[in-house]
């Protein structure tokens, strides 16, 4: 590929990003991410000439056309209603928008269809990064006309356009209470405390209960075993990504006995 350009993952850990002109198509895309794979351009045989060919290259999950496509962000929250869980974002450059994929599995990896979120009737308004706050808002990083190089639609620099950071909430979308949790640093948070915001409906509560039991290492272990065999899908995936990453020959026991789990997405 040409450009390969922000990534993120799902919550089961499928890693989706941006690139710029994959495999020479004319165009850029959202491309599924594997670990091990090759992504070669079709004039660098001697970069795939090693590995045994038994098919067709890895399509990408879209192909959005000569976009210039730039960040992208996976959207966590609830803000934006049900349609736009688990939709990736991205920012292009070229046509002053932000999209939204809308994902469908297919197989082992992924296909997607894209809409429009939203768009600029100016030429100076050139978007490079979308990020989701904690409450569900998307923050929209726009660059301004001072880049001027190797984009169709930016030929003519404009030091003067500053650009802006935009941040878009839904209209009587209901408030996040708290949306980072507890004030503090967490240390005075008791064990069952942390494990039970494994479940929590806000994604930024639940990223930092991780970190933090993990911090805390094999005294914890059991409480995340327990946790990965609750009635809740939510928990058993974050229990098990917790497991992982303390990876203690006892942690890692619990982490196999989930290979059977009755979810998909835990397994």
């Amino acid at each position: 590929m040409d450009n390969p350009v922000e990534i993120d993952f799902t919550e089961e850990g499928d890693m989706l990003g941006t690139v710029n002109i994959l495999y020479r198509q004319r165009g850029d895309c959202l491309v599924h991410w594997v670990h091990g794979g090759v992504y070669p351009r079709h004039d660098q045989p001697q970069v795939v000439a090693e590995f045994k060919r038994t098919g067709d290259l890895l399509p990408p999950v879209i192909n959005l056309g000569h976009v210039a496509v730039s960040g992208t962000t996976r959207y966590r929250g609830k803000r934006f209603g049900d349609s736009c869980a688990d939709n990736f974002f991205i920012t292009e450059f070229n046509t002053h928008k932000v999209v939204r994929t809308i994902l469908t599995r297919e197989g082992a990896t992924f296909s997607a269809t894209a809409k429009d979120f939203l768009s600029s009737s100016s030429d100076d308004f050139h978007p490079t990064d979308v990020l989701e706050d904690a409450d569900g808002s998307l923050l929209v990083i726009d660059t301004g006309g001072w880049f001027r190089i190797g984009c169709p639609t930016s030929q003519i620099a404009k030091p003067n356009i500053l650009g802006a950071i935009y941040r878009v909430r839904r209209e009587k979308a209901a408030p996040v209470s708290m949306p980072r949790g507890p004030a503090g640093d967490w240390s005075d948070q008791s064990d069952p405390a942390l494990v039970n915001f494994l479940d929590d409906p806000r994604f930024a509560v639940r990223d930092r209960a991780i970190r933090v039991l993990v911090s805390r290492g094999a005294k914890v272990v059991s409480k995340l075993t327990a946790a990965a065999a609750s009635d809740s899908e939510m928990m058993r995936r974050n229990a098990v990504w917790a497991l992982s990453r303390i990876g203690t020959p006892p942690a890692l026991s619990a982490v196999r006995a989930r290979f059977t789990d009755d979810s998909p997405s835990v397994r």
